[in-house]
């Protein structure tokens, strides 16, 4: 959103000096209804500047609801996706049986070993 306003506000000032320096310029605006007479040309840059902001500051707003609200979609499906997930990995361990029981405790030996190693590097650093 800051980049927006940043970027906003640097046209809106480039479009001001270029109304500032055309501002003894007068022309007759012809519309729909009517014509608008004698009118500055300043004026009618101020008043783009004010629509092109106001705009560009609706659209951010917008966009950034917007991102908002796919941000929680996708949460809401990753959260379904791991909770599947889950399930499936439960399936699996409870079809597995007595197989999936050495395999742990295979896993768990081999990491007290490597948290052995890993005390005896952390207690060398300690004596130095």
């Amino acid at each position: 959103m800051k980049d927006i306003l940043i970027v906003l506000l640097v046209v809106a000032l480039a479009l001001l000096v270029l109304g500032a320096a055309n501002a003894t310029s007068h022309l007759d605006v012809h519309y729909l209804v009517g014509t608008w007479h004698h009118v500055s040309v300043l004026g009618l840059v101020a008043i783009a500047v004010v629509v092109i902001v106001v705009v560009g500051l609706l659209a951010a707003a917008f966009e950034r609801v917007r991102a908002v609200g796919e941000r929680r979609k996708l949460e809401k499906e990753l959260d379904h996706t791991y909770a599947r997930l889950r399930e499936a990995q439960a399936a699996l361990a409870s079809a597995a049986g007595p197989v999936a029981g050495a395999a742990p405790a295979a896993t768990d030996a081999g990491d007290a070993a490597e948290e052995a190693g890993t005390a005896d590097a952390g207690d060398d650093g300690d004596a130095h």
